[in-house]
Order: structure tokens, then C-alpha cells, then sequence
């Protein structure tokens, strides 16, 4: 739990970018980690195994196996730094607005 503190520290200065719930890559990884984990859910309540023999002995590896998907999905919601200092609509070709993803 300990290394959790610190990326949700992260995400918590940086902030949420509401891009990811709109992208279809963004939504697919949650997406695919929340199939993952209802599997895994599955799994320990059909299993004969008595539950707390599953946990102990399987737990730790099947998350360290998310973990990868975990940190990508997680520095897809942080909200990127701008370089230009702004995060405002910015006139494109013809008169139209661009929005400025930021």
C-alpha cells in the first residue's frame, strides 16, 4: 500500500484530466483492468480452494501483473503540464476554435 501514497499524491497536485474518460484508449485500459480484476473475483469464488488459502498464496503475484496497466491508466489521468503557460481556446484556421488539450 505504501507505494499508492505517492501516485495518488501525484495525481492529486497535478490533478484529473477528464481526457482520459473521453478517449477510447483511456477508457479501454479501465476498461480491461476492471475485466481483469471481475475475473480474479470470479476465479477465488468458484475455485474449491478455501478463500483465504487463494489470497494468501496468489494475491500479491495477479496484482503485481496489473501493476504496469495500473501506472500507465493512472499517468493517463494525470492532466499534462502546457508548455505554452495556457490552457485556453485558441483561434484556428477560417475564424473556428481549437481547443488546446492541456
Amino acid at each position: 500500500m505504501q507505494p499508492m501514497i505517492p501516485l495518488f499524491a501525484f495525481i492529486a497536485l497535478r490533478g484529473a484530466g477528464r481526457r482520459v474518460f473521453r478517449s477510447q484508449g483511456g477508457f479501454a485500459g479501465l476498461l480491461i483492468l476492471g475485466i481483469v480484476l471481475a475475473g480474479y473475483y470470479a476465479v477465488y469464488l468458484i475455485t474449491p480452494i478455501p478463500l483465504q488459502v487463494h489470497l494468501d498464496s496468489s494475491l500479491n503475484r495477479l496484482l503485481i501483473h496489473l501493476w504496469p496497466s495500473f501506472l500507465l491508466v493512472l499517468g493517463l489521468m494525470a492532466r499534462s503540464k502546457s508548455l505554452s503557460g495556457s490552457c485556453s481556446d485558441t483561434p484556428g484556421e477560417g475564424g473556428q476554435r481549437e481547443f488546446n488539450s492541456c
